[in-house]
């Protein structure tokens, strides 16, 4: 016979395994480079284990971007791309620009929504890396 607190535990851990998902869930992995004299910066975020229509939020000190809604490759791979060097933009498509100033203290966040719905698949934060371009 089980306990009554050996029964909830089991009764808890069984809704939240329901609730979490399968073990394919999305990873994020997020990428941020500046310039030594700070004045380009590339922020990159993938996602993988995702099906279907997302868009991303980029967040920086009090600095946010956006991007437009992408779908998910056969693969579950998703990939959002910010520089703000303009040439670069115009010559890499799906890449979007932000502001030359944009990255605050070196670090930022980046969040995937699912488009539709708004629900938060998931937020991953990153020290940016000092190279040169």
């Amino acid at each position: 016979m089980i306990s009554k607190p050996g029964f909830c535990t089991i009764l808890v851990l069984t809704l939240n395994l329901n609730f979490l998902g399968n073990s394919g869930a999305a990873s994020l992995d997020l990428t941020c480079r500046v310039s030594s004299e700070g004045t380009l910066s590339m922020i990159k975020l993938n996602g993988t284990g995702l099906s279907g229509k997302f868009y991303a939020k980029i967040i920086s000190g009090e600095n946010f971007t956006q991007t437009e809604v992408k779908t998910a490759n056969k693969r579950g791979n998703i990939e959002f791309k910010f520089h703000n060097d303009p040439n670069y933009v115009a010559n890499n498509p799906g890449t979007d620009k932000n502001l030359p100033d944009f990255i605050k203290q070196s670090e930022v966040v980046g969040i995937i929504r699912k488009a539709g719905t708004h629900a938060r698949i998931g937020g991953i934060r990153a020290k940016c890396r000092i190279l040169k371009f």
